[in-house]
């Protein structure tokens, strides 16, 4: 079945989410060193360039929900990478000094996936599809 092609190929929800599945696992594998998943480290990436961040921007910023980020920054803080601070009903994120030091490290290994799928799909390529893909991300989120 491997060389056969899907009959969803032509379905939005079936290609859309076969790639994220694909990616993911490539994503997931690289950042495994550091015993966390991509989301994690987009999380640090984000909160180690601008602390303080609330989560609700977080939240906005990475597309999920506040309840999928204040999931995954309890591992983070857990692991000592993240303080959560609070000021009134605005929780904040701050990186811990492990956090600054880990994301320069998780900023190389994100190069390296991105280099990966640059290789099989091409660069023009896949500056057009992850430009065409978030965009359209973007407008059914508004839905």
């Amino acid at each position: 079945m491997k060389d056969k092609e899907s009959p969803f190929g032509n379905c939005l929800i079936f290609a859309s989410n076969a790639l994220a599945r694909e990616t993911a696992r490539l994503a997931d594998l690289a950042f495994s060193e550091h015993d966390m998943s991509y989301s994690h480290a987009f999380i640090i990436m984000q909160i180690a360039q601008y602390p303080g961040m609330p989560i609700g921007d977080l939240s906005h910023g990475l597309m999920l929900s506040p309840s999928t980020i204040t999931r995954l920054c309890q591992k983070l803080e857990k692991n000592g990478y993240l303080k959560k601070t609070n000021n009134g009903r605005i929780t904040k994120i701050n990186p811990t000094p492990k956090a600054e030091k880990t994301a320069v490290h998780l900023h190389r290994i994100w190069a390296e996936v991105t280099d990966k799928y640059i290789d099989q799909i091409g660069k023009e390529q896949s500056t057009k599809l992850t430009n065409k893909i978030y965009k359209a991300a973007k407008k059914l989120d508004s839905i």
